[in-house]
């Protein structure tokens, strides 16, 4: 194929200098017929496109800087030579390609290992916390519940299961302790009698299949009644010896002094009987309810308790879980930040990953090459490549193509490549790559010109070849077989077409002609012309007073001067300037990242995106987010101590709500409290008046 190529061009330099000499022929004289002429000729036209560049891989391994630590660049220490060839055995030791400056992250690497330590002991402290916290809320609870329980059964012990859970599920209000006492009251001594000690208060009933009085208070109702029933019963004996002994007093057969004793024997029995129903009518009027009421206040008192030490215990345990997840946070970013030094640190030296020949960086980018080549001193930013190891067998030449020409190169066509290195040697090739988007690589030159690159792959790579080798590819855009063709010279605008001038018998005649591809030397005649027609090499001597298109009316006098002619028509105005394509909606993607971030990756320029591609969520650009990351831990610790002191201040307010209620209970309480102790003291008519009168 190389030398196929290389025959095709080698004719198309034929055709342009040898066959250009077949066509013209020189006479002598001044006339028409002494002028130098050419030939229309047939036969194969070879058009091709010229361009320089550099030999390249297009496909290799890529080495970087992959120390991500800090803002500023790192320094190169060692670099092994280019051109080092890495063997197998080179990539199982671990050969050392090239080293970067790692002083500064081993001083901060103590200090890491340190902060390391500290965290994890804070955070096993923490965990422990929790946990302790845990058992320590289950015991508070415990107990509370416990005491709680203890309260309903002394609820439960004085007034019986019964009245005690009414009392508990629907409070105080639902039970009338009075009728209670009352209803067993009269059980015992009967309806009469126990309307006469404890009388039902007007509006009063007892409730027929309600709850009944049980527990110590119902014994001892039971007991109080049951010394008034002895005690009624004693007096009655005491009255009827009483009267007794008045009969046998008046028959004479008592004495004086034994009716007085049987009648003080009366009183002592009324005096009890007294003292026995008081006693009863205090139990049931003020006792048996104080009682009650403080049992029953307690038990409620134990119930806000245990709300209160279960919102104790949610706030401690969110203190302590905030704290957990703190401490977990800062010892995973402390561990993450060790780890990432390290790696650093591992970073900084670049070893052997593969089998191949090491080419520098700078070696094939024309702009890093002058400014700053890689070399041992130099400093490169993080991520910025530093040694590439190519597959020589993807070795292409990657020249730049004019916009002007970049419409005729297609990918698969076939090219010429020569290497500066290698003078007098042709390698054949094809175009494998086309730039899509321009380059502006000779913008610092000249500013409005764009260039596209383009990969011309070799056919075969052979000693000597190397990345970075200048190397000119001359691609074969259109190979016409069997055309007719034409000096460029004998072909020239005219009236916004293109016409040649014909040699006739008659004379000098212009024809109009359309041209298809063209070449340095010659272009092709599409149409207007036949094979062996003789052209005049300068058309315009012969266009007469119309002239080629030099401009409107331009022409030349029989002498050769140079004239014009008034002419009448429609003139246009317009502006003509250079630019470039540029859409008019583009979607133009920023970074959304207020803050200065590197960009770790980001997809070849002119890679098209599919459909699939957005549905499959292509990643196009990459960003450094260590930074953020850290800010985000930060952030998230200081979340959970505001969610801990949300929860605190939320159960410190339900605290406070409970103790209010306590505080106002216990202030209640005892308003109704102390008015009976005053009443079963003196009684309830003097205990009115004192309370009344004060």
């Amino acid at each position: 194929m190389v030398a196929k190529t290389v025959g095709a061009l080698i004719g198309l330099a034929v055709v342009a200098g040898v066959g250009y000499g077949l066509f013209a022929t020189l006479a002598r004289g001044r006339d028409v017929d002494s002028e130098q002429t050419v030939t229309v000729k047939r036969g194969d036209l070879i058009v091709s496109v010229t361009a320089g560049g550099t030999l390249h891989p297009m496909v290799s391994l890529e080495l970087r800087n992959e120390v991500m630590w800090g803002w500023e660049k790192r320094t190169v220490l060692s670099i092994v030579d280019e051109g080092t060839v890495i063997t197998e055995q080179d990539v199982e030791e671990g050969m050392v390609l090239a080293t970067f400056d790692s002083s500064d992250l081993d001083e901060q690497d103590g200090s890491f290992e340190i902060w390391f330590y500290m965290t994890e002991a804070g955070y096993a402290n923490a965990k422990e916390a929790y946990a302790i916290q845990e058992k320590q809320n289950e015991s508070d609870i415990a107990l509370a519940e416990l005491s709680a329980k203890f309260a309903l059964i002394e609820l439960e012990n004085y007034l019986g299961r019964e009245t005690a859970g009414r009392l508990a599920e629907q409070g105080l209000a639902s039970v009338d302790l009075g009728e209670l006492a009352r209803r067993e009251i009269a059980s015992i001594l009967g309806q009469q009698l126990s309307e006469q000690i404890v009388p039902t208060p007007v509006g009063g009933s007892v409730e027929e299949g309600g709850p009944a009085v049980g527990g110590r208070a119902r014994q001892r109702l039971r007991e109080l009644s049951a010394s008034v029933q002895l005690a009624e019963r004693e007096l009655e004996r005491a009255r009827d010896k009483r009267a007794w002994s008045e009969t046998l007093f008046d028959k004479g057969y008592r004495t004086q002094d034994e009716l007085i004793r049987d009648q003080r024997e009366e009183q002592r029995r009324q005096v009890a009987l007294d003292a026995a129903t008081d006693e009863l009518r205090l139990f049931e009027r003020y006792t048996m309810r104080r009682e009650a009421k403080q049992l029953y206040g307690n038990y409620t008192e134990r119930l806000r308790e245990l709300a209160r030490v279960r919102s104790r215990a949610r706030s401690r345990m969110a203190k302590a879980e905030a704290d957990l997840k703190s401490q977990e946070a800062r010892y995973e970013v402390m561990e993450r930040r060790l780890d990432k030094l390290r790696d650093m640190i591992e970073n900084c030296t670049i070893r052997a990953p593969k089998p191949g020949r090491v080419v520098y960086a700078s070696t094939t980018d024309p702009w890093r090459r002058m400014s700053e080549p890689v070399q041992e001193g130099v400093k490169l930013w993080a991520n910025q490549s530093i040694i590439l190891i190519p597959d020589l067998s993807t070795l292409a030449a990657r020249v730049k193509i004019q916009e002007t020409d970049v419409g005729k190169i297609k990918v698969g066509q076939r090219a010429l490549i020569s290497v500066e290195a290698l003078p007098g040697q042709g390698f054949s090739g094809v175009v494998k790559r086309i730039s899509p988007v321009a380059s502006y690589a000779e913008a610092y030159t000249n500013p409005e010109i764009k260039v596209y690159e383009i990969d011309v792959a070799l056919d075969e790579v052979v000693e000597g070849l190397s990345p970075g080798m200048s190397a000119t590819a001359q691609i074969i855009v259109a190979e016409l077989r069997d055309v007719l063709y034409v000096p460029l010279a004998a072909v020239t605008l005219h009236k916004g077409g293109w016409v040649c001038v014909v040699k006739t018998a008659k004379g000098p005649e212009r024809r109009p002609i359309e041209t298809g591809h063209s070449t340095g030397n010659f272009v092709q005649v599409e149409s207007g012309l036949k094979e062996g027609e003789v052209l005049y090499p300068e058309p315009a001597k012969h266009l007469g007073r119309e002239g080629p298109d030099r401009g409107a009316g331009a022409g030349s006098s029989a002498a050769g001067i140079p004239t014009a002619t008034v002419r009448r028509g429609h003139l246009t105005v317009s502006i003509e300037e250079r630019g470039a394509l540029h859409s008019l909606e583009p979607l133009e993607l920023k970074s959304e990242v207020e803050a200065w971030a590197t960009i770790l990756e980001v997809v070849d320029e002119g890679t098209v995106i599919t459909e699939k591609d957005v549905r499959e969520g292509l990643v196009l650009v990459r960003l450094d987010s260590t930074q953020f990351e850290d800010t985000e831990v930060d952030r998230q610790i200081s979340l959970y101590e505001a969610e801990a002191a949300y929860v605190q201040a939320t159960e410190n307010h339900g605290i406070q709500l409970k103790q209010n209620e306590s505080d106002i209970a216990l202030a209640e309480l005892w308003p109704e409290l102390a008015p009976m102790e005053v009443e079963a003291y003196l009684g309830s008519e003097l205990a009115a008046r004192l309370l009344q009168d004060g």
